[in-house]
């Protein structure tokens, strides 16, 4: 007979599942703005929240009864087109023999390439700033839909780095921890052959 979980694990499991999607979805959000501000996309970044947009767009603008939505929907083919030349260049740079994570989300237009160590504070403060003061002004001079979009953006930008500097800050974390532990078991190793200093 196959052994049930605890009634107390499932909520947490449900919260946990929740989470992600909603993380997803702000990273799908967050990425039909990266394709316009980052270039040079490991190779799989591009996958299923890219794809995602598609929906989201519509569904956002369909809360927006009684507005003009025509630019918010002229946003998906400029994004197409973005897309399109992002997965071109990855190809290029496959058969170039460039490499870098498959998941890389793409190194700052307004960074040059030789500029180390800014990068982070690029994608998670200032990129989401200037989004969210260029929605505010589009929002409130030429289209509400459209410039909420990019506020909201620009909030999912902010949380989409923010998540992933913490998911890498504990895989790091993790490997320090490891290394730690095989420098004790090694060390206790040594001790039990007799070999200790």
């Amino acid at each position: 007979m196959a052994k049930q979980q605890p009634e107390n694990t499932r909520p947490f499991q449900s919260f946990t599942k929740n989470l992600g999607l909603a993380l997803f979805l702000v990273r799908a959000w967050a990425t039909s703005l990266e394709v316009f501000l980052h270039r040079d996309f490991g190779e799989r970044y591009l996958g299923w929240q890219a794809v995602v947009v598609w929906l989201l767009v519509p569904c956002y603008a369909s809360t927006w009864r009684g507005y003009d939505v025509r630019p918010l929907l002229l946003f998906l083919p400029a994004y197409l087109l973005m897309c399109v030349i992002s997965r071109m260049k990855m190809l290029a740079r496959r058969h170039g023999g460039e490499m870098c994570h498959s998941f890389y989300t793409g190194w700052p237009r307004i960074l040059k390439p030789t500029v180390k160590g800014k990068e982070l504070t690029v994608k998670r403060i200032y990129e989401p700033v200037f989004m969210f003061f260029l929605g505010f002004a589009i929002r409130d001079r030429i289209n509400a839909p459209l410039g909420t979009y990019f506020m909201i953006g620009a909030v999912c930008l902010f949380i989409s780095v923010s998540a992933s500097e913490m998911a890498s800050r504990v895989r790091s974390l993790d490997l320090n921890d490891t290394a730690i532990d095989q420098e004790i078991i090694a060390e206790r190793f040594r001790e039990m052959r007799g070999e200790g200093w």
